[in-house]
């Protein structure tokens, strides 16, 4: 097992917590856009990432596996604000 406050166990625990959310859209909207801001607060506008989160969030409504769809929007958007850079 890591240790406690490994970077895998981190990010474990923020997945579950977004996860939560699913059902949710808004609150996993906003929780993924807090949760990227940080590291691209410098080159898009927070608005801009939360209409790109959302976009993403719309694009996988009909995913079969909705526990997922968190996880996927967010490796989505990050893969598109790399390739932007």
């Amino acid at each position: 097992d890591p240790p406690p406050h490994s970077l895998s166990s981190t990010k474990l625990a923020r997945t579950e917590s977004v996860n939560m959310h699913t059902l949710n859209e808004p609150d996993g909207i906003e929780e993924i856009t807090d949760h990227l801001a940080p590291g691209f607060h410098c080159s898009v506008p927070r608005e801009a990432l939360r209409i790109r989160v959302s976009r993403q969030f719309a694009a996988l409504q009909d995913a079969p596996l909705r526990d997922f769809v968190p996880l996927f929007v967010e490796r989505r958007v990050r893969a598109e604000l790399r390739q932007a850079r």
